[in-house]
């Protein structure tokens, strides 16, 4: 019979292989889904940047309204393409969360 101190180490080893496991195929789902289930909008590109630690440089973030409420994301604009401010771009999301939300260039 196994004490729950026998199986402690493994459970504490197994924790964080299953949450990187879940956050993976959370992510790969999620792109999937977005894409094939996910509604089309127009998006305001704007003068706001946002710095991410993934990307090195910095890039616009864009705004759409969805059932009275704004959402934003990044564009993937750099912050050099200063003359892309304004435009409008289509972006992909889910109707139940509206704040998972990507540009459909993004998927390319």
């Amino acid at each position: 019979m196994f004490t729950l101190k026998d199986i402690l180490p493994f459970i504490l080893a197994t924790i964080p292989i299953v949450i990187v496991l879940f956050m993976i195929g959370k992510t790969i789902v999620g792109l999937i889904l977005r894409q094939t289930h996910g509604t089309k909008k127009k998006a305001l590109v704007t003068s706001t940047v946002v710095y991410t630690k993934i990307r090195s440089n910095p890039h616009y973030v864009y705004k759409f309204q969805y059932n009275g409420n704004v959402y934003e994301g990044n564009s993937l604009i750099e912050e050099k393409d200063v003359q892309r401010v304004g435009d409008s771009i289509d972006v992909l999301f889910w109707e139940f969360w509206p704040t998972m939300n990507r540009p459909t260039y993004y998927f390319k």
